[in-house]
């Protein structure tokens, strides 16, 4: 109850962006529920769009190795859901969108982010098989629609 109560606090709080990965990268050496990591999850998912572009990859690993306990479905579709907004707002060239604070960056820049994401979730896929399971039900799931 009393690991419960901390968790829970940590996670309300307000994390600085600068302590974002070492916060995930200490949960996975936690003991978690289920629940709790969800918690987590979510709460590292939210960081994404005030953190730089170039912290975002080292926060991605940290998220893929804590899926390992639980929530790998949450964790792949917060990191789709964000670049592929992130992509959108690019290709329209719009600034101010509220959903992402991140500053409008080069082409260049965006898609070796994203191709350093993608190297880490293959990483992560070669030591957990059901984050990889879990990525191809998401692209049948998606390209059903």
């Amino acid at each position: 109850e009393c690991k419960k109560q901390l968790i829970n606090t940590l996670c309300s709080g307000r994390w600085d962006q600068q302590y974002v990965i070492q916060l995930t990268s200490m949960f996975k050496d936690v003991p978690l529920t289920a629940e709790e990591v969800e918690f987590v999850v979510e709460k590292a998912l939210s960081m994404f769009s005030k953190m730089n572009l170039q912290e975002i990859p080292p926060l991605v690993y940290q998220l893929l190795v804590l899926s390992s306990k639980g929530s790998r479905k949450s964790v792949l579709e917060g990191i789709i859901a964000f670049f592929s907004a992130l992509d959108k707002q690019h290709n329209e060239e719009q600034s101010g969108d509220e959903l992402l604070d991140v500053v409008t960056v080069p082409s260049g820049e965006l898609r070796h982010v994203e191709g350093t994401i993608i190297l880490h979730i293959v990483f992560a896929i070669k030591l957990d098989y059901e984050l990889g399971r879990e990525l191809v039900k998401h692209l049948k799931v998606a390209s059903n629609l």
